[in-house]
């Protein structure tokens, strides 16, 4: 009995501890500390869903979009602080959503973007970058590669 209950004084005590120093990661403020808000263009349901619920839990606002026409009117209307693209999509490939969010949409030419994408070969990671991309997130990914992503890139 003695050693239960040692047991659960230890477990009591490292689940405070874990409580204290390895919190949940809280959403990045800006200076007016308006939360961020991110746009994903991906026609991946799957990856659209996980990723925004990940976004959400660390208290982003998260706006999702299945095409990339769609996705530039969604990046107009929310005028997003952060865009995820997928490269292969029908309605616009993530090539010509990024062309447009930095030649035709003025407000939107310095939002910062990043592409997920199965499509890891050279030619295409020299096209995202001279597109002005911050990174290529390859799928699948994992929560840190995205927290240190947005952690680098927005206020």
């Amino acid at each position: 009995m003695n050693v239960i209950t040692s047991q659960r004084r230890s477990e009591s005590s490292v689940n405070s501890w874990v409580g204290q120093h390895l919190q949940r990661p809280t959403a990045i403020k800006s200076n007016s500390q308006k939360t961020k808000s991110i746009l994903i263009i991906d026609d991946d349901e799957r990856t659209a869903k996980a990723l925004a619920a990940r976004l959400e839990s660390w208290g982003y606002r998260v706006f999702t979009e299945a095409n990339g026409v769609d996705g530039i009117d969604a990046a107009r209307n929310q005028n997003p602080d952060f865009v995820f693209v997928d490269i292969g999509m029908a309605g616009g490939d993530g090539f010509y959503v990024a062309q447009s969010l930095r030649e035709t949409l003025g407000s939107l030419a310095n939002t910062a973007f990043a592409f997920i994408t199965c499509q890891r070969r050279d030619h295409v990671l020299d096209r995202c970058l001279e597109l002005g991309a911050v990174d290529v997130i390859e799928k699948p990914f994992e929560p840190t590669q995205i927290w240190d992503l947005l952690s680098d890139n927005l206020d």
